[in-house]
């Protein structure tokens, strides 16, 4: 545990722990095995690594400003990503924009998704809705009120919404036909090859095509329905929301799969949450 503690944030090797330790391939397999059954490491799925788990992390609380270990986060994200099998990320608000902490793409992935670490999303209706939906009334209107109307009012949409964030736990969000179409044409394109004054605008004309979230009654097990990002809160020690992991499909998915990847991702959450030591208030 020593080790893993004391080495670089994306983890360890087990050939690493082996020449370390001087240990056997054997002995060190069997012995991170254990720790990762039991929840004291974590072994990522992608870059095969080896980090601290939540069980350590839980009772260590070596949490450093309310966001969880690299390591660790990243080994979440890999294994969303690898279940789902679309990029996962994490993301955070700072001076009021939505920041992709970091983003993970799962093996032989083919859309590309402009999202990647550091990435600025204004925080203004219809983005973010499940970092206010256990807020106070005074909190959403303050939300609300970064519209471009800037009126402050929750609308009855609005407020179906959240009540249906918090209810099933995670957010769906909703992309037409035609946006969907046109993000794959523009993800065509490489960042690199786009010049500094393209590329902020680029990022924002891909924000404006998605709008709020899907209701559950909008939604059949059976039906095909185009989503942008799925994404689950995890909460702090006071009961408010930290971060979101977020899984980005941005193509059409069945009910049944938005309620399965809905789930896996809430599943994640809970496990990062455990590790902050926080709790989804009631």
């Amino acid at each position: 545990m020593e080790l893993l503690a004391g080495g670089p944030e994306q983890g360890l090797l087990a050939s690493e722990v082996v020449k370390r330790l001087r240990l056997s391939h054997a002995t060190a397999h069997a012995v991170l095995g254990g720790l990762v059954e039991t929840g004291w490491a974590v072994r990522d799925p992608l870059n095969r690594r080896y980090a601290l788990g939540p069980t350590f992390l839980s009772l260590a609380r070596s949490v450093d400003g309310g966001e969880p270990p690299a390591g660790f986060l990243r080994t979440v994200l890999s294994e969303l990503a690898a279940d789902c099998g679309y990029p996962a990320s994490a993301v955070v608000i700072a001076d009021g924009s939505l920041v992709t902490r970091e983003i993970v793409y799962p093996p032989e992935h083919e859309t590309p998704v402009h999202a990647h670490a550091d990435q600025q999303v204004p925080f203004v209706p219809p983005f973010g809705p499940g970092f206010v939906a256990w807020s106070s009334a005074a909190e959403q209107a303050a939300w609300a009120a970064r519209s471009p109307s800037g009126n402050g009012v929750v609308t009855p949409r609005i407020r179906a919404v959240l009540a249906a964030i918090r209810e099933r736990g995670y957010t769906v969000e909703r992309l037409s036909d035609p946006s969907a179409r046109l993000i794959r044409a523009l993800g065509e394109f490489e960042e690199e090859q786009l010049s500094d004054a393209v590329r902020p605008l680029l990022r924002d004309l891909l924000a404006e095509l998605t709008s709020i979230d899907y209701l559950p009654v909008e939604l059949t097990r059976d039906g095909s329905y185009p989503v942008g990002v799925l994404a689950a809160p995890v909460f702090d020690g006071q009961g408010r929301v930290a971060m979101e992991l977020v899984v980005h499909p941005f193509e059409r998915l069945t009910g049944a799969a938005i309620e399965g990847i809905g789930m896996r991702i809430v599943r994640a959450a809970e496990g990062v949450t455990q590790v902050l030591g926080g709790f989804r208030p009631v």
